[in-house]
């Protein structure tokens, strides 16, 4: 069958969103289908994520450039590295308007992809018609554009990344909202299917109205498309390494627990490394340094997608952040690179849906306390691990990128009546 996965973040894109959009492409490309991809033309700044298959047909839409706009973006940009999440820019005045609101970041209306929609469906129009559309928010655009293909589209799966209307960290700006809920109700009513990463996002989606909701979670990919230098990362100098990668959003994500925890023991003062990896250094190393804890904080600042990977290998322990307050169901990729490494994992914050994953799939331990997470981390220097014997591998295979692309597949195939490779669903 004819498919179109339509995704903004796409590859040579570097973003956990790229990686979803390009294991679904390939996914359907390994069951035989006719796989075209429409995304938007990266600009250079943009770029990192090299990967290619030949039997994907990429089309790539420049987004129609708005001059004011484009000059703002530039002119209020935080330097590569130093922005925090959810303190604010600290410098310009659209990047404080995006940091309460969403607006301009992928995620609310208006967004700079807004003027891609209409040059994106004509490309769709001439390449179709399509047996099978899915398209990939955020930004809200994909949908967007599967939206006013009408009748080309066929069959269409919506992807939530992250959810539109009632996302975790922006509630959007009036009265963009008016227009973006009305939009979403018709993206509901229309989608023969929505997909989200984990189960409450999937019940919001179905309390949103959405006909048929299934998680398809991000996942770790079995074979890695880029190379990984095989080379130790560390000294050998007999410090025990905690690594954390990825984005921490302070608003909520509280970092101070391991902190704390370093700082309350002695023995952990003395042996503890925490390996910090991608923006926001400047809040970890503030919170440690008002802990007295500085000098255990080793701050790499942003790295590459390898030399993530490559922290996560040779780590002692891998520390995931559980995501505060009332809005449960984050889950993010860096959770399910954490699971095909070797460290033990240790989840913080108030429990949620990381430290159940960790814990049912034996991967580690969520310490809700002080105490537990002094404790956890004294047995992981002793040599003890975090509850690393009960490690599940069978259930921990079922979240490899290509098993969760097999399950996407499934369900197109289903919907379009093509299931001579179909599994029950």
């Amino acid at each position: 069958m004819r498919v179109l996965m339509i995704s903004p973040y796409f590859p040579p894109l570097l973003s956990v969103g790229s990686l979803r959009a390009w294991s679904f492409a390939k996914g359907f490309a390994d069951r035989g289908h006719c796989v075209h991809v429409l995304t938007t033309a990266k600009r250079e700044d943009q770029r990192g994520l090299e990967v290619s298959d030949g039997r994907l047909t990429v089309h790539e839409i420049a987004v129609p450039k708005r001059l004011l706009l484009d000059h703002v973006r530039r002119s209020h940009a935080a330097p590569a590295g130093e922005h925090v999440p959810g303190e604010g820019g600290g410098g310009g005045i659209l990047r404080e308007v995006k940091e309460r609101t969403g607006v301009f970041s992928s995620v609310r209306m208006p967004d700079m992809t807004d003027a891609w929609i209409g040059p994106a469906t004509k490309a769709a129009e001439i390449a179709g018609p399509w047996d099978l559309v899915i398209s990939s928010c955020g930004p809200y655009t994909a949908h967007l554009v599967a939206l006013r293909l009408g009748s080309q589209r066929g069959r269409w799966i919506a992807d939530y990344r992250d959810l539109w209307t009632t996302n975790h960290q922006f509630a959007g700006l009036y009265p963009f909202t008016l227009r973006e809920k009305a939009l979403e109700r018709r993206v509901m009513a229309q989608a023969d299917a929505a997909t989200t990463v984990s189960e409450p996002l999937a019940r919001r989606l179905h309390d949103a109205g959405a006909r048929r909701v299934q998680v398809i979670y991000n996942g770790f990919f079995e074979h890695e498309p880029e190379e990984v230098d095989a080379t130790g990362v560390f000294a050998s100098d007999g410090r025990t390494r905690v690594v954390y990668t990825g984005t921490v959003y302070p608003k909520h994500q509280d970092v101070r627990p391991v902190l704390r925890a370093i700082a309350a023991s002695p023995r952990l003062r003395e042996c503890v490394r925490l390996v910090v990896a991608g923006q926001g250094m400047s809040h970890w190393l503030g919170e440690a340094r008002r802990l007295g804890v500085e000098d255990v904080v080793e701050a790499m600042g942003l790295v590459s997608r390898p030399n993530a990977l490559r922290l996560q290998r040779d780590a002692d322990a891998l520390l995931a952040i559980e995501y505060d307050g009332d809005y449960d169901g984050v889950l993010s990729g860096k959770i399910f690179e954490y699971l095909s490494a070797s460290a033990p994992i240790v989840v913080t914050g108030p429990r949620g849906c990381v430290g159940d994953l960790v814990e049912r799939v034996g991967r580690g331990s969520a310490c809700v306390d002080d105490e537990a997470l002094r404790r956890t981390l004294e047995g992981i220097v002793d040599g003890r691990g975090a509850n690393q014997a009960a490690r599940r591998e069978h259930e921990i295979a079922f979240y490899t990128r290509e098993k969760q692309a097999d399950r996407l597949v499934d369900l197109g195939e289903c919907l379009t009546g093509c299931q001579a490779r179909a599994q029950a669903l």
